[in-house]
């Protein structure tokens, strides 16, 4: 005898059987010794014994299944088939959405306190922005630096070559690194504010549009060179409208190519939440069968 395990499939009883068959030496023929001939090959599964035993197994499954269902304990698979939902349910779990509930699920971590989609990509683009005009501006600075060294100390009288070197090298470190940062650092104003703005009028519009990058560019500019007076934050908003314009256009094209616009993305994780709860329901169904 032996103990099967629910939920347990056609294909699992199929191979299971031919398992047992193979292993069984009734379908087998003897082997002979080792000083004889070769043994010979095993014989095919007997197709009646086979369909019997499936069909016992069968009514057992289903009898298991019935005297769960009277206890009030469906079985696993029953539990998974209903806890997953179809496209037209997803329609309409996506309809009945507010724009509330769609901003507080688009940056909410999972239940493995992993970020989103969208919190992560606008971490990333946001920090690589920075690292970027980091370096770019204190290797610029660093070569300018030098030159307005030399420039600010014409008439200073060093006590030896080697402290006006050490004077010099100082100078130009701290200052390279002081404007890399100062000129880098409005990047993590623009990107987020650039890219969020975007996601987030996709999510409160519930689809994705070329335009979503025009508002967030003008307000990201704006905020970006407002610090600098009036004209200059006039000119970031037209600049940064832009910039939104143009990459708002070719993100979505790129989102139409790869299936990652809001719409697909937010069916997408519906539906993989609904998986997700169908398997735990599975398992603690399971567990429940066990006890």
């Amino acid at each position: 005898t032996f103990h099967i395990e629910l939920p347990m499939s056609l294909s699992d009883l199929i191979r299971l059987r031919g398992f047992r068959a193979a292993a069984s030496p009734i379908h087998c023929r003897a082997s002979s010794p080792p000083h004889s001939l070769p043994p010979a090959p095993v014989d095919g599964l007997d197709e009646s014994l086979l369909a019997d035993d499936l069909g016992a197994m069968e009514l057992e499954l289903r009898h298991r299944d019935a005297y769960l269902r009277s206890l009030g304990s469906p079985s696993a698979e029953t539990v998974a088939r209903s806890t997953l939902v179809t496209d037209s349910q997803v329609d309409q779990i996506m309809a009945s959405e507010g724009p509330l509930d769609r901003l507080k699920d688009l940056y909410a971590l999972n239940e493995d306190n992993e970020p989103s989609y969208e919190l992560a990509s606008v971490m990333l683009v946001s920090m690589a922005t920075f690292t970027y005009l980091n370096v770019r501006y204190t290797v610029q600075e660093r070569r300018l630096a030098g030159v307005s060294f030399e420039d600010r100390n014409k008439l200073t009288v060093f006590a030896s070559k080697q402290q006006a070197s050490r004077r010099k090298m100082d100078y130009i470190t701290m200052r390279a690194l002081r404007l890399g940062l100062k000129r880098s650092a409005s990047s993590l104003i623009f990107a987020p504010l650039f890219l969020g703005g975007a996601q987030c009028i996709s999510a409160v519009r519930g689809r994705s549009s070329p335009l979503d990058f025009l508002p967030s560019g003008i307000a990201a500019g704006a905020c970006v060179r407002g610090a600098h007076g009036l004209q200059p934050m006039l000119g970031g908003a037209v600049l940064g409208g832009f910039l939104g314009a143009v990459v708002g256009t070719v993100v979505y094209g790129i989102q139409l190519y790869c299936g990652l616009t809001y719409e697909e993305m937010r069916r997408y994780r519906l539906t993989e939440r609904s998986e997700r709860d169908a398997r735990l329901m599975a398992k603690l169904s399971a567990a429940r069968e066990q006890a």
